[in-house]
């Protein structure tokens, strides 16, 4: 990976800054736009299909939202075999990304389309959907709001030492916080689904595949894809440290996964809302709020195999830094 950065560093010189911003903005918008959510959503549709056919339709929703955390996995893991840990932040930015993108582009963006296309019926059927499952709505925005503040609270803790070992107790304290948001949407979803399991039952199954292949397809893509995202975010950390560290402090490949590359990350969720939210259904809708709430519940996840990752890995003398 050093090598990767030294020769980010040398096309910057070559290319002069203004060519290397450029190319570095079109390389990260192919990645946003195109490879990413294509990759994602192969995985998606094959990971409902595979769910639904071998685990019982219950599960879709959750494999469906969880497959979408794949880009989050992927850039941890290919941090942490740089050594770097700002790949942790990754998963746990996401759970802050996932609400505004969601709840605010998701929304306004479905909103928007049946206006411009002047679809008045559909747009009132849209608003009379979002008036009549309002519980369902705010039960989802609630519980994802309560993980975001269990991740927040983890990252700040593990962030408040650049040097921390497997024995200090604030470890033992992260731990417990990422485990208290996964419980607390355990009982929401054991609660919903006790309640209404319709929800999960009479979901619109146009799409879905069944095929192993094309889920490790869409898997390698995605980790392709990380791969490149990761070296892009660490040559820029060097590239640019002197600028950036006044803005995020010595932490900037922590902070950039955080902000930047949570929201790039989190792109497959807002597709999967806009595309069930544009079905008009109920089951749907439940789908679309879930790639916030269930994706939430996957990024504690994911970053708890971090902070075990990381335990494992330092105990046995491999260092990871936070700059």
């Amino acid at each position: 990976m050093f090598d990767i950065t030294a020769q980010l560093q040398n096309l910057h010189t070559s290319m002069g800054n203004g060519a290397f911003i450029a190319a570095s903005m079109v390389v990260s918008a192919l990645l946003s736009f195109v490879v990413i959510p294509r990759a994602t959503q192969l995985m998606v549709n094959n990971a409902a299909g595979l769910a639904g056919r071998h685990l019982g339709k219950s599960w879709r929703t959750l494999c469906i939202n969880a497959s979408t955390n794949n880009p989050e996995a992927a850039a941890m893991l290919v941090s942490f075999g740089m050594r770097k840990m700002g790949g942790w932040s990754n998963p746990l930015g996401s759970l802050l990304a996932n609400v505004y993108l969601m709840y605010l582009a998701g929304f306004a963006w479905v909103a928007l389309k049946l206006a411009i296309k002047g679809d008045r019926e559909r747009l009132r059927q849209f608003l009379r959907l979002l008036r009549a499952e309002w519980r369902l709505l705010l039960g989802h925005l609630a519980v994802s709001l309560v993980l975001f503040a269990f991740g927040f609270s983890a990252l700040r803790v593990m962030m408040s030492r650049e040097t921390m070992t497997p024995l200090d107790p604030s470890v033992a304290l992260v731990a417990v916080l990422l485990i208290l948001g996964i419980a607390a949407f355990v009982v929401f979803e054991m609660i919903l689904k006790r309640r209404r399991i319709e929800l999960f039952d009479d979901m619109d199954e146009s799409g879905f595949t069944e095929s192993w292949g094309g889920l490790l397809a869409g898997t390698l893509g995605v980790i392709a894809a990380c791969w490149v995202m990761n070296a892009l975010f660490l040559g820029w950390s060097v590239i640019y440290s002197g600028s950036l560290s006044g803005l995020f402090g010595p932490m900037i490949f922590a902070w950039l996964h955080y902000f930047l590359g949570s929201l790039i990350t989190s792109l497959p969720e807002l597709t999967v809302t806009v595309h069930n939210l544009e079905k008009l259904r109920a089951p749907d809708l439940n789908t679309a709020l879930g790639s916030v709430s269930y994706s939430n519940m996957v990024n504690l996840a994911i970053a708890l195999l971090g902070l075990i990752l990381w335990v494992v890995f330092t105990s046995l003398g491999v260092s990871f830094s936070w700059t």
